[in-house]
């Protein structure tokens, strides 16, 4: 199969554009064959040139075929809108293991010498330590992809030069790491490592800064084939540095000055605003519903037997609230209605975005703050069925009993014995209750919210980090697959665009709820991943759900 390397230059511009190829190799034995059409390239090449036609920058392509062979091709696509009569040269020459590719403009003579498009390749019987490609006498980065693997090769900026480094650098997942030692020394930094432990050392007239660190304390380092490797924002931060990706490039960009990446999203969510008057964060728990009737005539009757003298949260676990909870992980499509007062516990209406019509209707979750992980759990299927529970025992909501038996066997040594004033408490709560809003009977009460979260567990159709999941499935998005994508530190926010433009709106949702999960845990690398994330949410109308991230966070 006949190999090429492709030089390319196509010009979007106003008026007639002129490009032609003269090629010129210099005497180290570099060889170039010239193309006038796709028709003479072989598929493989002929379709990786296509779809970089619209995509402006360098572009390589290569593959080894032995020690002694590999076969390089270039596109070329200038692609700046220029209104430009020229021409273009370009030479290919070897220097001491490093290939250099210089393209140059030239003057045009005359419209004949245009060529939209046009390819060659080349061939060198050594692979080269480096490679450079330079437009007009100035380094470019570029794209430069393995044929069999599809990998592309990375470029490493320092201040706006180019690095040299003596190996390539790993993309482990979203992860792109550098050799360590050779990355520092080009940065101007001293290196030592022995026994595990490093030393990096910078020197300026004046003073000297160290950095210490252990091998095996440190994630972000990685020994690979005997060189120590390191995560390259991780670098940013041992060396006070500026790291940022260039996806475009394909380059990491570390500067001693400040990247503008023309992004103030950063934290999207900490806007500096006054704290809620009472009225304003019930406006913002409550969001576009109505309060719940059951609710209120609990409240009411809350209310009443405390003037009675009685306490009705003493019996159910719980005091009412119509304020927004104050705790960050709440989750954002949660409506609080009841605190335990016991390590910010309280109880909420789970809304699903909105999918529920009524709050009445609305699923009830008990929402533990200090369960990082799993900070909230379906309880109960509405907040009747949830009355009827928590009067029989709150502890029936999250214990997991097996049977009545288990349940008697478990509280046969209550901790606190009930005082004769706490039953006579008990029993004017309940009767109480059963007059003014007349619960339903729950047959089996031990094994009620085992069952009510393994039925929930059966309608998800796309599965969350937090364990609620996503219930809703948009009408338009009927016989679509849902896919998901993982939220990390290190999720790039091209990936994300690309990921959010083809999502259903059930997958948006998860990925929503993974990351308000996660909004105190992660600091994104990659600037824009909280504004993208935000973008999405406002244009599906979840203003609600945004309001309560901002109110709840600390």
């Amino acid at each position: 199969m006949r190999k090429t390397i492709i030089i390319a230059a196509i010009f979007i511009a106003v008026s007639v554009l002129t490009a032609v190829l003269l090629l010129n190799t210099s005497e180290n034995k570099v060889k170039a064959t010239i193309f006038e059409s796709d028709q003479e390239l072989n598929v493989t090449v002929m379709n990786w040139k296509a779809k970089l036609n619209e995509k402006k920058g360098i572009h390589l392509l290569y593959e080894k075929y032995s020690e002694t062979r590999y076969e390089y091709w270039l596109f070329f696509n200038q692609n700046d809108n220029k209104n430009l009569y020229q021409k273009f040269k370009m030479d290919v020459v070897e220097d001491n293991g490093v290939v250099k590719i210089r393209i140059n403009d030239v003057n045009a003579n005359n419209d004949n010498e245009v060529k939209h498009s046009f390819a060659a390749n080349f061939l060198i019987s050594n692979e080269p330590s480096s490679i450079e490609v330079y437009y007009n006498g100035e380094q470019q980065s570029f794209e430069m992809t393995n044929i069999k693997t599809g990998d592309q090769q990375i470029h490493t900026k320092f201040d706006g030069k180019f690095l040299k480094l003596s190996k390539p650098v790993i993309v482990d997942g979203r992860k792109r790491l550098l050799p360590m030692k050779d990355t520092l020394e080009q940065m101007g930094w001293e290196f030592e490592m022995s026994s595990g432990k490093i030393t990096i050392t910078y020197h300026t007239p004046n003073s000297s800064l160290s950095h210490y660190l252990q091998l095996q304390e440190e994630p972000n380092l990685r020994i690979v084939d005997g060189i120590l490797y390191v995560h390259m924002y991780y670098l940013g931060t041992i060396t006070n540095t500026e790291v940022a990706w260039d996806e475009d490039a394909h380059t990491i960009n570390i500067s001693t000055e400040e990247i503008d990446d023309n992004d103030e999203d950063w934290n999207v969510f900490d806007e500096d605003e006054s704290e809620l008057s009472d009225k304003e964060s019930v406006r913002v728990n409550y969001g576009k519903y109505g309060r719940s009737a059951t609710l209120q005539a609990l409240s009411k009757l809350y209310q009443e037997l405390e003037q009675e003298g009685n306490s009705a949260d003493d019996v159910l676990g719980f005091y009412p609230m119509d304020g927004h909870s104050g705790y960050f992980n709440t989750p954002m499509d949660v409506v609080a209605f009841g605190s335990t007062g016991m390590d910010g516990a309280h109880y909420g209406f789970l809304t699903d975005f909105g999918m529920v019509a009524d709050l009445e209707e609305a699923p009830i979750v008990l929402v533990s703050p200090m369960d990082f992980d799993q900070p909230a759990v379906v309880v109960a299927n509405n907040i009747r069925e949830f009355i009827r529970i928590v009067m029989i025992d709150s502890s029936l909501l999250y214990m997991g009993y097996q049977n009545e038996q288990d349940y008697l066997e478990q509280n046969a040594a209550p901790e606190y014995e009930s005082t004769q004033e706490d039953l006579e408490n008990g029993r004017i709560v309940r009767e109480r209750l059963e007059e003014r809003l007349h619960p339903p009977v729950i047959q089996d009460p031990y094994t009620y919210s085992e069952k009510v979260r393994a039925e929930r567990m059966k309608q998800i159709i796309v599965p969350t980090q937090d364990e609620l999941g996503i219930l809703n499935e948009h009408p338009k998005d009927a016989g679509r697959q849902h896919i998901t994508i993982v939220l990390d530190e290190d999720i790039g926010k091209r990936e994300l665009e690309t990921f959010l433009s083809n999502a259903t709106y059930a997958s948006k949702l998860a990925l929503f709820r993974d990351y308000h999960l996660n909004l105190e845990r992660f600091v994104y690398n990659e600037a824009g991943i909280d504004k993208a994330i935000l973008s999405e949410m406002k244009s599906l109308g979840l203003q609600d759900e945004i309001a309560r991230i901002k109110a709840n966070r600390p």
